[in-house]
């Protein structure tokens, strides 16, 4: 949980950071377009989960990776003079993992997510806080499982840093 809290601290903080090389460029206000209601988004990514978390005993490691995709729905427009600007966006996530260490051989889930995005003015970063909840398949031993179908529910926090306008690279952590 420490871990977790340094971790937010640090993204709610490093916007302000490069805030200085933005001033003469006009990001910012594209920026806003791309987060103002209404707006949509489509990512592609990869991700990685190694298990288990904190070296249970007696526990299997499963470890996999996997594309995802995600298509986002920005609810709301920034308010740049807000105390903290940003905006809520929902976003819906499909995943799909092969298994390189363990039992089974796939993960494959759908994710609903609600994002909230830490808009600071004049930066590149953008962090986010989410909220997540949706379904799991997967053929890991039921042993370590439990069953096939499962609910999953997520937290996570990332950045997002711009690198155009309409173009950023992500990086989080759930």
């Amino acid at each position: 949980m420490k871990f977790l809290s340094v971790l937010l601290v640090a993204l709610l903080t490093m916007g302000s950071a490069w805030a200085a090389d933005l001033q003469s460029t006009n990001l910012f206000s594209d920026q806003l377009n791309h987060f103002a209601k209404g707006a949509r988004e489509i990512s592609a990514g990869a991700a990685v989960l190694f298990s288990p978390f904190g070296s249970p005993t007696g526990r299997e490691a499963i470890n996999y990776a996997g594309p995802l995709v995600q298509y986002g729905y920005m609810l709301n427009t920034s308010d740049p003079d807000a105390a903290c600007p940003g905006n809520f966006e929902v976003l819906g996530e499909l995943f799909g993992a092969g298994i390189f260490k363990g039992t089974g051989n796939y993960v494959a889930n759908t994710t609903l997510w609600l994002r909230y995005n830490f808009i600071p003015p004049q930066s590149k970063i953008v962090p986010y806080l989410q909220l997540g909840a949706g379904v799991t398949l997967t053929d890991i031993d039921r042993k370590v499982l439990g069953q096939a179908f499962n609910f999953n529910l997520n937290v996570a926090t990332g950045l997002r840093y711009f690198l155009r306008p309409d173009f950023s690279l992500n990086a989080e952590y759930r």
